[in-house]
């Protein structure tokens, strides 16, 4: 199956007595990994799920009740701004563990320290992936050579960033809308909009100016 299909993938539930799954999609990350998509009516205060929507989970096939199921397995601890596997999960009930991820750089418990606002850490992961990739994306680790087969790429999927410029997929929906309108700038030789329009899909204002400058440098078409 193709990468990033969806597929039926089953997630143990917590305190049921006896061994119960609930059947929901997967995205096909590669690898029988998959990020966790909720079902039509998930309800985490109803049932305990042992792996909770946007997990990304190693799933194994297994037989049940003459059934083959592909069974979530384990969480992968994903950085949340690049998505590399690390050793330890960034963050557990008990706090942050404190490690350096040394593929974006960012330290978990420091950098990501929000005062135990989830949104704003949220937000933090977001500027910081922004970075990374207007940075070139480039292993951060001075000390710990790049991974043979490294790919930046499958990482990114793997938190849900389909496009590489930091952005989910909602976010890709506004600012696709928003180049829709830099085109017609463009085409009307309007400066000023395309810098504004640029400036809004959060560019920094002079890298704004410069592909505003080198769409004006071509002939009309």
């Amino acid at each position: 199956m193709p990468v990033g299909n969806k597929i039926t993938i089953y997630i143990p539930l917590r305190n049921e007595g006896v061994p119960v799954w609930r059947p929901t999609l997967g995205v096909d990350l590669g690898g029988d990994v998959y990020r966790v998509l909720p079902t039509e009516h998930c309800d985490p205060g109803d049932e305990e799920w042992e792996f909770l929507p946007g997990s990304v989970v190693r799933c194994q096939r297994e037989i049940n009740a003459g059934e083959l199921l592909l069974i979530a397995k384990t969480a992968l601890p994903l950085c949340p701004v690049c998505g590399y596997e690390q050793d330890v999960p960034p963050w557990t009930e008990d706090g942050a563990s404190d490690e350096i991820c040394p593929c974006c750089g960012i330290q978990f418990g420091y950098s990501d320290c929000a005062g135990g606002d989830a949104n704003k850490r949220q937000k933090i992961y977001k500027e910081w992936r922004r970075k990374w990739y207007a940075g070139g994306m480039e292993w951060w680790s001075k000390g710990q050579p790049v991974p043979a087969g490294w790919d930046r790429y499958e990482q990114l999927r793997r938190v849900g960033v389909e496009n590489y410029s930091g952005m989910t997929t909602n976010e890709r929906l506004v600012v696709a809308g928003l180049l829709d309108k830099f085109d017609r700038a463009a085409r009307n030789r309007n400066r000023a909009d395309m810098v504004f329009l640029l400036t809004q899909v959060q560019l920094a204002t002079g890298e704004a100016e410069r592909i505003a400058d080198t769409v004006l440098a071509h002939p009309k078409q």
